[in-house]
């Protein structure tokens, strides 16, 4: 080792601390980064490393430094510190110091004489230690275009295994996005179906509630309702026969069931759907009624398109003759809170 030119003396709270930066003759390319100091004060004295160090996986250049106080068991590079008396442990290393005052989160230990185990030096050790440590990282960070040139020194030694590490780094990270990308789909795909069963849910609903309405509109009787839909392109029908006389609930068979099922799905058409109910009422004529399923909802025809409904055949187009003693009656509103037919 051969000494640099001056030592650079810091005050500090115990006294003043004489820096000195040696030059360390070594065949060790690796070590081209490495900063040897000196250091000399009240009851302080040690030779210190100093070398860059990686603040994060994606950093280019270092921004961070390594203060070694201690010999280092796999390297050829002797450090030491004495303070108080006490040498510091071997290999204690300080990590992660961007600035001179970073020194203070890191404790510095000993070998117990008794235990044989390392145990932290004691605090008056401690903030002796930590002025003097400040001193030093003081002194290298003011000859920044050295602490550059080992930053870049340290950086192309490491280049080709950080490109390895951020390589993997981010494969992993793209794997990761995959995955998420995945559960975001799982996750879309789920909103969808709940929000399908939540509209074939209400469509259902709404369909009982037509149904209700439908014969709470007319006298105790039978009645024969037909509900017509398009599906995929072609018209589908289903017919419903239900007597009210004595009060006899929806019948609970397979013809209900369809009946339901398209009515279900006429609701949740966007195309046109149509209900007609052909109702026999004791003492009354036969009436036919008709409303017109769009958005969801029935609305009422009036007597002049029930007629054209239920009197034009549905494959042909062509009129049929209307029935003897059958009226054809406009329909009723369904809805407590009916509103105009949305444009076609």
């Amino acid at each position: 080792m051969t000494d640099s030119p001056t030592p650079t003396s810091v005050d500090t709270p115990f006294g003043p601390m004489h820096v000195q930066r040696v030059e360390t003759r070594t065949a060790e390319p690796r070590r081209n980064w490495t900063t040897t100091y000196t250091v000399q004060g009240p009851r302080v004295s040690g030779l210190v490393h100093i070398e860059p160090h990686h603040g994060g996986p994606f950093e280019v250049l270092p921004s961070r430094f390594l203060v070694r106080v201690a010999d280092d068991p796999w390297d050829e590079h002797p450090a030491h510190f004495t303070v108080n008396g006490v040498s510091i442990f071997r290999g204690t290393r300080l990590l992660g110091v961007f600035a001179p005052e970073d020194v203070d989160r890191f404790s510095l230990r000993r070998v117990d004489q008794h235990s044989g185990y390392s145990e932290a030096i004691s605090d008056a050790g401690q903030a002796r230690a930590s002025s003097a440590l400040q001193a030093v990282l003081g002194v290298h960070m003011a000859t920044i275009h050295l602490v550059w040139a080992h930053a870049n020194a340290h950086a192309d030694h490491h280049r080709p295994l950080r490109r390895a590490e951020i390589a993997e780094s981010l494969r992993e990270a793209q794997e990761r996005a995959a995955e998420a990308e995945r559960d975001i789909k799982t996750l879309h795909g789920r909103l969808n179906a709940l929000a399908e069963r939540g509209s074939s849910l209400d469509a259902q609903r709404r369909a009982s509630h037509l149904l209700q309405a439908l014969l709470d509109t007319g006298a105790p009787g039978v009645h024969q309702i037909l509900c017509s839909a398009s599906l995929a392109g072609h018209l589908q029908t289903a017919g419903l026969l239900v007597d009210t006389r004595k009060g006899t609930p929806f019948p609970d068979d397979e013809a209900s069931a369809g009946f339901t099922a398209l009515l279900t799905c006429a609701l949740e058409q966007t195309t046109p759907g149509g209900l007609i109910m052909r109702s026999r009422v004791e003492g009354r004529p036969e009436e036919v009624r008709g409303w017109r399923l769009r958005a969801g909802r029935a609305w009422p025809l009036t007597a002049a398109e029930v007629f054209d409904a239920y009197c034009t055949d549905p494959v042909t187009g062509d009129l049929l003759s209307p029935e003897p003693g059958v009226e054809y009656r406009a329909g009723i509103p369904l809805d407590d809170d009916h509103h105009p037919e949305p444009d076609h």
